[in-house]
């Protein structure tokens, strides 16, 4: 009957088999003409023998109490001793009397109501006590799971949780325990420990997941003992096109206790660490899946580095237009090269201080005035470059100043950057690698190359970090704020789902007001310029990286991206230009005739002022940094007050606002590149 649940009827029916086995023994007996003491000898042994494997059957029941047990056994030893005895009567006096029949009649009608008010009492009391006595044993043989891990100090509170894929143990401990599961090697003790108490259980060390408690209780942890491994299964993505907002929170994958991943994204800056095919671009994906369903955001993505392995799948619609179709493009700004992430940042730093400055300040984001979310696909290409590009404010910078920039001063304008990187240390971060890895609260740590990374990019992690649980595509550890990390499992999503969400996404995705392309001209206005002249040249820059020789710019914009224009003004032919050489030859013959028709018509008073301008100075080169203006400014002026040097770069065409000149007087003095003398409040500067 297998380990059903045993039910009275289920033993009074064992019990009856076992007695009317015994009769019909009895039976084959009488009719070879059995001595009558053999016939009962044979009977009893018989029902001895019955009893003996009711009760080896019931006993491997995890469900059958005490009382069960002994119920089962009368009712085989009444029926079994009751028949043996009429049947040896009956063999010896040769007479069956209607009396012995009703007697025998009668006890088992009163074995089989007393068996069934037993039954009936049963019926209530049993499943109580059954679990009692299953919830003994589990505490009991997970107690010596956590012992032969070395983890005896650890108690359980209450029965292990069973559920569908995984036990979870949930344990308490001493204040000053030496050692947790939490720590390097835990897993993998308890792995272990549980292959030795469940011999049948294979149990492998990324089967078994640590999470510390303190979110609840303090001084408490989960142990979760995966029945397979949970994280190397595929999870569908929710399918969902309704419009949202960036304020509510994100749906990224599971834990692998079940529960959803939900990630705040609104003014979060946040990182992706994680090796080659480790899941990492993936997440990127279905985050900006996400974002995409946002009317109050405005994606931009960019990176130096297959950035259209990134985009592909998004821009697809724009590789299949048919005349008349609009060119929508679903994010805000594309950058595939070193120079156009340098633009890029460089408009988000300009678009959120002009928020800042806003008359009547920012709210918030909204459709009219989005967020924008600055998505850099192998950042650290970007960010460990020392190319340098002159920001509105005068002052040069590279990738890693603007994204420290941004994630210090940009934040509660909604100018967000969320890195993703196969190297996530602060020396690949650039200049500003530990600034703006303490400005970052979001950390998605996938597989690394070099296990040793894990404890560096996710820091302050209150377990220990596995790479080996980190083994399939698609698991992270996630790490919010303060929150510990805890390990999950992202969505899985392919280029063609991507594509097939697209046109939904269209209409819901946020968009920048359109005067922007005239108020942001940092870079010579490279934001208006971001579409390049037509969809051919943009598609082919997102695919390659390179951009074409020349940009010039364009009018006419559409929503999103600019149509086809032109290449050339003039209608002339290029076969009917002349040549190369002949152009030097002429441009050579032309200057020469110019300088003697020059001297030709020379009097005294132009060959002395020809002769002045030959003896002066040469004019001052004015450098474009903020640093260096002010730097120059010391050395011309040889000791000067902050009022003079601003009035010297005022008169040479170079000015810097005062307290720009302060802060770079400032640096300069920390460096040892000027001199500070005199008093506190009117001090003077030299060159060092």
């Amino acid at each position: 009957m297998g380990n059903e649940r045993m039910t009275v009827p289920a033993e009074v029916t064992w019990g009856a088999v076992y007695g009317v086995g015994t009769w019909a023994a009895h039976a084959v007996f009488t009719m070879w003409e059995v001595h009558p003491a053999l016939v009962g000898v044979g009977g009893l042994v018989a029902t001895g023998l019955a009893g003996t494997a009711v009760s080896v059957h019931l006993r491997d029941h995890d469900r059958c109490t005490e009382l069960t047990r002994r119920t089962a056994l009368t009712c085989t030893g009444v029926l079994g001793i009751g028949d043996v005895a009429w049947l040896t009567y009956a063999q010896v006096t040769g007479v069956v009397t209607g009396t012995m029949a009703a007697a025998l009649v009668a006890g088992a009608a009163m074995v089989w109501g007393s068996v069934t008010a037993i039954g009936a009492k049963l019926r209530r009391t049993a499943p109580t006590v059954a679990a009692a006595r299953d919830a003994q044993r589990a505490i009991g043989s997970w107690g010596r799971v956590l012992e032969e891990a070395g983890y005896g100090h650890l108690r359980l509170l209450g029965e292990p949780e069973r559920g569908d894929d995984r036990t979870t143990l949930r344990c308490t401990y001493p204040a000053k325990s030496a050692s947790l599961p939490t720590q390097a090697g835990g897993a993998e003790a308890i792995a272990a420990a549980v292959a030795a108490v469940f011999p049948r259980r294979r149990v492998t060390d990324s089967m078994v997941i640590v999470e510390p408690g303190g979110m609840v209780q303090s001084g408490t942890l989960a142990i979760h003992v995966l029945d397979h491994d949970v994280l190397g299964d595929r999870i569908e993505p929710p399918r969902c096109d309704r419009r949202r907002s960036i304020r509510d929170p994100f749906d990224l994958g599971r834990y692998v206790n079940g529960t959803t991943v939900e990630a705040m994204l609104w003014r979060v800056h946040g990182e992706l660490i994680g090796m080659t095919q480790s899941g990492k671009s993936t997440m990127l994906k279905r985050i900006i899946l996400e974002l995409l369903r946002c009317d109050d955001v405005e994606v931009w993505v960019g990176g130096r580095h297959k950035l259209n392995d990134l985009v592909r799948s998004f821009l697809a619609h724009l590789q299949q237009l048919r005349p008349g179709e609009p060119e929508h493009c679903p994010f805000g700004y594309v950058a595939a090269d070193q120079t156009g992430c340098l633009e890029m940042l460089a408009a988000g730093w300009q678009e959120g201080n002009r928020r800042l400055a806003l008359p009547g300040g920012y709210d918030g984001p909204s459709p009219v005035l989005p967020s924008i979310v600055i998505n850099l696909d192998e950042a650290h290409h970007v960010l460990s470059s020392p190319q340098r590009i002159l920001c509105h404010d005068g002052v040069e910078r590279n990738a890693s100043e603007l994204v420290f920039a941004i994630t210090s001063g940009l934040t509660s304008v909604d100018v967000t950057v969320i890195l993703a990187t196969q190297r996530g240390t602060v020396d690949h971060y650039g200049v500003k690698g530990p600034d703006i890895k303490a400005n970052l609260r979001l950390r998605m740590a996938f597989a690394s190359a070099d296990p040793a990374d894990l404890p560096r990019v996710v820091p302050n992690a209150r377990a220990a970090l596995s790479n080996a649980k980190l083994q399939h595509p698609g698991a992270f550890y996630i790490q919010q704020g303060r929150v510990a990390a805890l390990l999950a499992k992202g969505y899985d999503i392919t280029g063609a789902e991507i594509e097939a969400m697209m046109p939904a996404r269209l209409d819901t995705c946020g968009q920048l007001p359109a005067e922007l392309d005239d108020l942001l001209d940092v870079a010579d206005g490279a934001y208006g310029k971001r579409w390049l002249d037509s969809l051919e040249e943009f598609l082919e820059y997102v695919r390659t990286g390179t951009r074409p020789r020349a940009t010039p710019p364009t009018s006419g914009l559409n929503s999103r991206l600019a149509p086809a224009a032109p290449s050339h003004g003039s209608g002339t032919a290029l076969a009917a230009l002349p040549s190369v050489t002949e152009i030097i030859a002429a441009s050579d013959e032309r200057m020469r005739q110019a300088r003697l028709d020059r001297v030709r018509r020379l009097d005294q008073a132009a060959v002395d002022k020809a002769f002045a301008d030959l003896v002066a100075d040469p004019p001052l080169a004015i450098p474009t940094g903020a640093r260096d203006r002010v730097q120059l400014a010391v050395e011309q002026l040889g000791t000067a007050t902050r009022a003079e040097i601003v009035a010297w770069l005022a008169e040479h065409q170079a000015p810097v606002a005062a307290g720009t000149v302060t802060n770079q007087l400032a640096e300069l003095v920390r460096d040892g590149l000027v001199r500070r003398d005199g008093p506190t409040n009117s001090p003077t500067y030299r060159p060092a």
